[in-house]
């Protein structure tokens, strides 16, 4: 059975919170009766579905994908300092915020006396393991696997038989 507008509402109002009374009443019913509407229309097996549905769309946006996580990896795999600093040779703040923030790992500002008791103010920034990242990518992948190379010798004549060929076919191409 479809759901009517004030109960498409209180499902959508109930999974922000789980407050029966609360969403029911955001929903637009009436506040006197409103936990009793909301038990009511909990016993509800069309809003339970629509609940339920919300939570399973709510828990997939929240999770992250694999194609994500390789992102964010890969983001942090091409971190490069040249691309944070400008032309001066200085960090360039702005280039933090666009560039790639996904490869800093942390950015440290201290205050120092210079001459004639002015301060200073040195920055430094640390890119996170851009070779870590690699590792974690091809881990992710199965790019770290060695490759399998199974044969089936039915007797130690036939293994032996097979390194003396690979060692003659070795041989044959040096000369």
């Amino acid at each position: 059975m479809k759901l009517t507008d004030r109960q498409l509402a209180f499902a959508t109002e109930y999974i922000k919170d789980f407050n029966g009374t609360n969403a029911a009443i955001r929903a637009g019913y009436r506040k006197s009766g409103a936990r009793v509407t909301a038990s009511r229309l909990l016993t509800k097996s069309n809003i339970q579905r629509k609940i339920a549905e919300f939570q399973q769309k709510a828990q997939s946006a929240a999770i992250m994908t694999l194609e994500e996580a390789l992102e964010v990896l890969s983001q942090i795999a091409r971190g490069r300092v040249a691309d944070y600093i400008d032309a001066d040779g200085r960090l360039d703040l702005q280039a933090i915020a666009t560039a790639n923030p996904s490869a800093i790992q942390a950015i440290e500002v201290t205050e120092t006396k210079g001459g004639k008791g002015r301060s200073v103010e040195v920055t430094k920034f640390r890119l996170r393991d851009p070779q870590g990242a690699i590792e974690r990518i091809a881990k992710m992948l199965g790019w770290d696997k060695p490759d399998k190379h199974e044969h089936e010798f039915t007797s130690f004549a036939d293994l032996m038989k097979a390194v003396s060929d690979a060692e003659n076919a070795g041989h044959a191409s040096d000369g």
